[in-house]
């Protein structure tokens, strides 16, 4: 709504080098990525659309419909603000809450990628634009991988998805090298993007 009342005002030319917008503006812009990034108080959309197939979730995850409110956040100059660090400190409490509660693996990938996006909000609301895009890219690359190929083990265990009850352990190393990775683990790629 934020978006299209902004574009009718000023028209499409200037909207594409667009940094100075109204503080009320930029609240409405806020509330579209909070909701399209899975951010604190609208992030149980995201666990459930993880219910779907597994090349939907990583695309999920990895590039589309996560990522799109944290660059809108970076494009509409929304970053040094106050609130997108509370935001993102309640995302990456509740989501890491969440996941200790959680036995299905799908579920637990989709809570991983909330606090990360958590961590990126409060890298934004910092000021840490050039650390979110870098942040958002490894996560991107390695959480898409992680997905596509766990979702291979869930096939294999005849879609289960029950991490008490899985029969076949990972055995890709790459896969155990990202999931490494994603816990940020000393010089691997997050930790870097992290620190």
């Amino acid at each position: 709504i934020g978006l299209n009342i902004y574009i009718n005002q000023i028209g499409i030319k200037e909207w594409i080098n667009i940094k100075d917008i109204s503080f009320g503006l930029k609240r409405w812009i806020l509330i579209g990525a909070i909701s399209k990034s899975a951010i604190w108080i609208l992030q149980n959309w995201l666990v459930y659309a993880m219910l779907g197939y597994t090349p939907v979730s990583a695309l999920l995850h990895s590039s589309t419909l996560v990522c799109g409110g944290v660059i809108m956040l970076i494009k509409y100059g929304l970053e040094n603000d106050p609130l997108l660090i509370i935001l993102g400190l309640f995302t990456v409490i509740s989501s890491s809450i969440s996941s200790i509660k959680q036995n299905d693996l799908k579920k637990i990938i989709a809570l991983s990628t909330n606090s990360q996006i958590g961590i990126v909000t409060i890298s934004i609301g910092l000021g840490g634009i050039d650390q979110s895009y870098s942040h958002i890219i490894s996560h991107g690359l390695l959480k898409a991988y992680i997905f596509v190929e766990l979702g291979k083990n869930i096939k294999y265990d005849s879609n289960n998805q029950n991490i008490n009850t899985l029969i076949h352990p990972i055995k890709n190393e790459i896969v155990k090298l990202f999931l490494l990775a994603i816990t940020a683990y000393p010089y691997l790629l997050i930790y870097l993007t992290k620190e």
